[in-house]
């Protein structure tokens, strides 16, 4: 599929010509007929409808996949541990990295799944034309537009796309400095949106910082593009305060580039005059300085309220943050809540090169920490910036009458999409999504890429709350499934270790919180290869019952696009005990194995504060809640097919949903 076309897809459309619409009526029927009872999927314009749209919805939920190494992990209930190992081995030596699935050694007589399902999940799709079709593209790159973070691998290529294909206009503003670089050369005069320190990280990020700086010696096509943005940015730039390191790196480019000596320095750092009041302990003072310079007060503000002896200096220091850019406010509130008291280890998460990286403090590092927030400073923050982030909301342009679905208390807030996959019906990471059945199916298909790994970590509420822990028998994963880790409550496919290949698992809710387990992790390694190779994605199916056919599209919750230089991803994971699945959607800084990273980037997502700030929260603030969607001039909801005059946001729109979070005050009058 096209990226035009993908991008309408995920939102819900097709962009077909009417010129195309199927004219025979009996065809008519049949292929709306078999667009519901294969894909799940109901026109809102029936007429409309013809053969392409058939090819696109297999493009996106494809009515055939290849089969696991066993067909479905419920056949491996009718074998002995030992069973599966030697067919298990006898596979790796026979058909490793080949299109051999399975060496069958022990005849089984095993039940056939049940062909026919209750469990379809309904989705609303509408025919646009071309004309409409540019007009969603347009608000998508408004939206990009208003992203504070930068893009993720997905959203780079399809923004690149929307540019060349002529939907940035002369006069857009984009939010996120990163994002400039990307169309730099097509736009040289944004350079002028960009300050020194822009430049030396894009530098740095592009070249490293080695004592053997040689950028402009460098051939490859990448480092070419990178010297041509540089020399042509480094007069438009604007002048900001540099540190120490930040100085010697802009003199360096300076001389590079332009081949003088640069006269930068860090005689102005706001940094070491801070430092000094600190250590004569007038922190509020240096919060001042701070505050001065541009995201000093923010990139410190766990090591100021560390040092606070009062509310009053909680609120002063607190007051000097910047209120205009909504999302820091959000990213600040939670955070704080994941700090960890005096003794308690802290986890660590950034993002880097589009991949999450993890790392949670030793015992050493936890016991040599000087930044502790006692809980009363921190309960004053909090409380603080949750009127902050209100008051943001609500001094912005009213949407008039809105409609919100209750679903929209469980939908996060969408920042930090950097590493994020897109896909089918995908909500922000940290949303919840209720679990009807009892059963759920994990699946992870690959093409083009060998040997990718599913596990699945199951463990207890009091492990999941210790950083750092991890004990491989609580994986299923190739290394253990053999050994039915969890008897049939949980059950694998088996390792799949072609180029074209699906593994499954399968786990029974009921059945293992009963054994006294709380959380289900569910990740992706790749051992055979990277996540930028070939076309990988992780899903779930909801299910009532467990013995149907492996595949079948129409009862996919959701399905994650794994893109990203990287072997480690993590999709989701399972409350057991709400029976909700949480959304991470994270590409980590990992390798082939599930480890500790993995589990450990889910804790902030899995905590009972997660969501005390959330999509409904946010949006009750923007006009009058009405209890009808009827009513309504802007209705937020997944399924509402729209009257005349109104408009319809989704909630796995994560794009709109970034638009609306991100939103600018109006300038004052």
């Amino acid at each position: 599929m096209t990226i035009k076309e993908t991008i309408l897809l995920e939102k819900r459309f097709f962009c077909l010509p009417e010129s195309v619409a199927e004219k025979d009526e009996k065809r008519r029927a049949f292929l709306n007929s078999f667009l519901l009872i294969n894909y799940g999927v109901i026109l809102e314009n029936p007429e409309r409808v013809c053969d392409e749209a058939l090819r696109l919805m297999d493009g996106l939920l494809s009515l055939h996949v290849p089969k696991g190494f066993y067909n479905s992990p419920q056949d491996t209930k009718y074998f002995s541990c030992e069973e599966l190992f030697l067919e298990q081995v006898i596979g790796y030596f026979v058909g490793y990295g080949t299109s051999i699935k399975r060496v069958e050694i022990f005849e089984k007589d095993i039940p056939l799944p049940a062909f026919i399902s209750d469990e379809t999940k309904l989705r609303k799709y509408r025919i646009l034309d071309e004309q409409e079709a540019n007009a969603v593209l347009r608000e998508t790159m408004v939206n990009y537009l208003a992203y504070k973070r930068p893009f993720s691998v997905e959203e780079q290529e399809r923004f690149l796309f929307l540019v060349k294909a002529g939907f940035f206009q002369k006069g857009d503003v984009v939010a996120c400095r990163d994002n400039i670089f990307l169309i730099l050369d097509f736009f040289p005069d944004l350079a002028c949106q960009l300050d020194k320190k822009d430049l030396v990280k894009f530098s740095i990020d592009a070249f490293g910082d080695g004592p053997y700086f040689d950028a402009h010696k460098r051939k490859e096509p990448d480092a070419q593009k990178a010297c041509a943005l540089i020399a042509s940015s480094i007069d438009k730039v604007q002048d900001c305060p540099l540190s120490k390191r930040q100085a010697k790196y802009f003199n360096k480019l300076v001389k590079v580039f332009k081949g003088v000596r640069g006269k930068e320095s860090n005689d102005a750092s706001p940094y070491k005059k801070a430092i000094a009041l600190i250590k004569e302990g007038k922190v509020i003072q240096a919060a001042d300085i701070y505050a001065k310079h541009g995201s000093l007060l923010e990139r410190n503000l766990v090591f100021l309220l560390s040092r606070a002896n009062s509310v009053a200096a909680v609120k002063h220091i607190l007051a000097l943050i910047d209120d205009k850019n909504p999302t820091l406010l959000l990213q600040l509130f939670f955070s704080l809540g994941f700090d960890g008291g005096k003794g308690m280890p802290r986890s660590f998460s950034f993002q880097k090169d589009h991949r999450t990286v993890v790392h949670t403090e030793t015992r050493d590092e936890t016991m040599k920490r000087k930044s502790i927030i006692s809980d009363s400073i921190r309960r004053a923050a909090h409380d603080i910036l949750l009127e902050k982030i209100h008051f943001y909301y609500q001094r912005l342009p009213k949407l008039g009458k809105i409609y919100l679905c209750e679903d929209l208390k469980r939908i996060a807030i969408p920042f930090g999409t950097a590493s994020m996959g897109m896909g089918v019906d995908v909500l922000p990471a940290g949303s919840r999504i209720p679990i009807q059945g009892s059963y759920l199916r994990i699946f992870c298909r690959w093409e083009g890429v060998r040997d990718i790994d599913a596990s699945l970590g199951v463990f207890p509420e009091e492990e999941i709350n210790k950083p750092g822990c991890f004990s491989l028998g609580r994986v299923l994963s190739w290394r253990t499934y053999h050994d039915k880790p969890f008897g049939n409550d949980v059950l694998c496919s088996g390792d799949d270790t072609s180029y074209d290949g699906v593994e499954y698992q399968d786990i029974a809710i009921d059945a293992l919180k009963a054994r006294g387990l709380r959380y289900a992790i569910a990740a992706i390694n790749g051992y055979g290869g990277s996540f930028d190779e070939g076309k990988i994605v992780q899903g779930v199916q909801i299910k009532s019952k467990i013995d149907t056919e492996p595949w079948d599209p129409k009862n996919i919750e959701f399905q994650m696009n794994v893109v990203g230089d990287s072997r480690a991803f993590v999709g989701f994971a399972v409350d057991l005990e709400r029976k909700e699945i949480v959304v991470i959607n994270h590409i980590c800084n990992g390798d082939r194995l599930f480890d500790r990273n993995q589990v450990d980037l889910c804790r902030r997502y899995l905590a009972e504060s997660a969501l005390e700030v959330n999509m409904h929260d946010i949006l009750s603030q923007r006009g009058e809640v009405v209890g009808k969607p009827e009513e309504a001039d802007v209705v937020f909801d997944a399924e509402y097919a729209p009257k005349e005059g109104q408009k319809v946001v989704r909630p796995y729109s994560i794009s709109d949903l970034v638009a609306l979070v991100n939103e600018k005050l109006p300038p004052k009058a």
